[in-house]
């Protein structure tokens, strides 16, 4: 039910905010804005583009991945969608997630929910500098069926 909210709510609440920005500095300078806004959320979600890329093979070279990185270039690339999307109230989400203080706490914050929700459990997938170098031999126990006259363990 909330997204159907949403769904509802936020273009009348998008619509609003353009009629009242072209009412204060004027439809063109409002029309401006807008299109500014969505070159702006382009250009940032193909530098995040190329960004991905080459931090998706960064870890993989060297076995190492960063959340906090996975975490900001998540919100950059919702950033630059919600800049895309025309209105006013999309464009204060998207400027507020380009402000790395915010990613840091909002980051810190589902950080701390995650380890409430799932007990602390930390997960990481940079290898252990512990290596444990063994050797090993199977031994199969020879089993007889119970009654067989060849039975070892058997008197006579």
């Amino acid at each position: 039910m909330p997204i159907f909210l949403i769904f509802i709510f936020l273009p009348i609440l998008e619509i609003a905010l353009f009629l009242t920005m072209a009412d204060t500095i004027g439809l063109g300078w409002t029309l401006l804005l807008c299109i500014g806004s969505a070159l702006l959320g382009f250009f940032i979600l193909q530098e995040q583009g190329l960004k991905a890329v080459a931090a998706a093979r960064a870890p993989l070279d060297h076995n190492n991945m960063k959340l906090e990185d996975m975490f900001d270039g998540l919100c950059m690339a919702v950033a630059g969608g919600l800049l895309i999307v025309p209105g006013f109230f999309t464009d204060s989400l998207a400027l507020l997630l380009l402000i790395p203080a915010i990613r840091k706490r909002m980051r810190q914050r589902i950080g701390s929910h995650f380890a409430v929700r799932f007990g602390g459990a930390s997960y990481s997938s940079a290898q252990s500098s512990t290596v444990i170098d063994a050797e090993y031999e199977r031994i199969e126990e020879v089993r007889t069926a119970v009654g067989n006259d060849n039975n070892p363990d058997k008197k006579a």
